[in-house]
Order: structure tokens, then C-alpha cells, then sequence
């Protein structure tokens, strides 16, 4: 299987890495796919430097997997940006994946930008992978092209992860790119690792609770007393993949909840009870404060 998705995101939760812009070479002769000649206000250029996530897809079934790619920086222009335009082969252990260009369209843009309507643009493309697939391909490792030159990463894929290490290149080697690198994005502890997860995961999360607070126990129990079963029971080496600290991860073997859950959205599982001590003059009084524990079905980046 070989699919690619292309599409130009607008830059929303990503946390884009600084980077020093370095002018790239314009393609202005030629003719794009549909027969229109490129010019100095249509044509192709390169992105400078590539970020990489790795990202889930309920549609891609129990082992499929999106590698998204992505320019470090965004645009904010009256033009139009295409997507990143990408190709992908197979050569025995490796996967080699090339960054060709993108589309920059100009030609509608009004001179005066204060006269048109400018958005924030990252070219991006999504790869569509298959665990099993580059299993049975026996790939170990990708590499990521750029012009004449190639970033090396290891893809390590166990039973309920997959996960790419950048190799370091040798101090003497001139054919590394280091052009392609890790996508930052909000709360996402590893952007190259993935967890393969059960279909009935369930996350919980306890946005209110003040982060100093360890409530694994409390929200465990909770869980478990309304019959969900913590994800390591299926999942023995789970990490769970957020920073934030009030993020847990259950399954719901009895589907009572998920089916209640429309779409990505979020809804209040129960309340999470939690006891404080308040101190007096007149002795020590225990006070309890409600926190709304939310469900929602895992994301993109979990």
C-alpha cells in the first residue's frame, strides 16, 4: 500500500521550533500538472527546513498511521501555498521519502496587502503507513531526502508502538541534510513515538485539578468503579503521550461510555471528589472540592 494525502494546514495548536529562514531557489519555467506556465508569481519552490510527527487515525484501522511532514515555518501571506509535493519508494530495509517542492500562487494577490484577506500557511503533507506493511517489507530505517543530500532515521515498531530515532551522522560526512527534525506541538511529550491502541480507549482528563496534585490513584479508582480497566492491563509498556499531568488512559471493555461520545468531543465522565485540609485558630476542619473528570475517545497526538 502506498497512499499519500496532501493538504496545507492552518498553523492552529503547532508550536513551530525557531528556525533562521533561508531564501530558497524559485522554479518560474515550466508548466504545472494542469498545463499552466509557471512564473515569477506561480511557481515552486523548496521548504527550508521539515518537521516530522507521527500521528493516529481511527480510519486507518488498528496498525495504520499518519507521518505527517511539515515546514517549520509559517507564512502569512495574501498568496496561495500548495502542499508539500512528496515521493515514496521502498529500497529493501529502507523507505526513502523525498521532499520535492510546493506551490507558491501569487497571481490573484492584490499589491496592496491590507486589501486581501492574509492567513497563516504551513505547506504540510501526510504519509499514510501501515505497521504491518513495513513489517512484512522488513523496513528498519527512512530516509528522508532533500536535494542532494539525506537525513537517516531508524523505525523501531513493537508490538503497540512505533517509534523513529534520527541516526546521527558520522563527524566526516557531507551528505547529511539536517533538514528534518521533530514537530513541536502543545502538550505532546514525543512527536516520533506512537502507541497503538485498543479501539475502546478511553482518555480521561482532570483539566481543573491544580498540576501539583498526584490524583492517578483517585481517578484510577474512580474509573474502575465505573468499569473501565486501566490501558496497561492491555498495554503493559503504555507512556502515556501528553505532558499534562492530569491525563489517564483506560479501556472500556464494556463499551458504556464511548458509545455515548460524538465524534472528538469531550463530555463529563463524573466527579472527581478530592479533600484538603483547612487550617484555624480553632482546629483543623477537612474540606472536599468537585472536579469534573472529562472522557473523550484518544486524539491525533495520543
Amino acid at each position: 500500500m502506498k497512499i499519500t494525502r496532501f493538504f496545507v494546514t492552518a498553523l492552529t495548536c503547532l508550536l513551530m521550533l525557531p528556525s533562521l529562514a533561508v531564501a530558497q531557489p524559485k522554479t518560474t519555467t515550466g508548466l504545472d500538472p494542469s498545463g499552466e506556465p509557471y512564473s515569477n508569481q506561480y511557481y515552486l519552490t523548496m521548504p527550508d527546513r521539515v518537521g516530522l510527527m507521527l500521528l493516529r487515525s481511527s480510519e486507518l484501522g488498528p496498525d495504520g498511521f499518519v507521518l505527517r511532514l511539515s515546514m517549520f515555518d509559517a507564512h502569512t501571506t495574501c498568496a496561495k501555498m500548495g502542499p508539500l509535493n512528496t515521493e515514496t519508494s521502498y529500497d529493501n530495509m529502507y523507505m526513502d521519502i523525498t521532499v520535492a517542492s510546493y506551490q507558491v500562487d501569487m497571481r490573484d494577490a492584490p499589491k496592496n496587502p491590507q486589501a486581501c484577506d492574509m492567513k497563516t500557511q504551513t505547506p504540510s503533507a501526510d504519509i499514510v503507513l501501515n505497521k504491518a506493511e513495513l513489517q512484512s517489507r522488513g523496513t528498519t530505517k527512512i530516509r528522508f531526502h532533500y536535494m542532494n543530500y539525506s537525513d537517516v532515521f531508524n523505525i523501531e515498531i513493537g508490538d503497540h508502538f512505533v517509534k523513529l530515532d534520527p541516526v546521527k551522522p558520522k563527524a566526516t560526512s557531507r551528505n547529511a541534510a539536517n533538514t528534518y527534525k521533530p514537530l513541536s506541538a502543545y502538550q505532546v511529550g514525543s512527536p516520533l513515538e506512537l502507541w497503538f491502541l485498543p479501539e475502546n480507549t478511553l482518555a480521561l482528563y482532570a483539566p481543573a485539578v491544580p498540576q501539583d496534585k498526584n490524583v492517578g490513584a483517585d481517578i484510577e479508582a474512580l474509573a474502575k468503579g465505573r468499569g473501565l480497566l486501566p490501558i496497561t492491563n492491555a498495554v503493559p509498556d503504555f507512556i502515556a503521550p501528553r505532558t499534562t499531568p492530569q491525563a489517564y488512559y483506560f479501556t472500556d471493555p464494556q463499551d458504556m461510555y464511548l458509545k455515548t461520545l460524538k465524534g472528538n468531543k469531550a463530555a463529563v465522565f463524573a466527579p472527581l471528589r478530592l479533600s484538603r485540609t483547612v487550617y484555624g485558630l480553632h482546629g483543623d476542619e477537612v474540606a472536599y472540592q468537585s472536579y469534573d473528570v472529562y472522557m473523550k475517545k484518544p486524539g491525533l497526538y495520543e
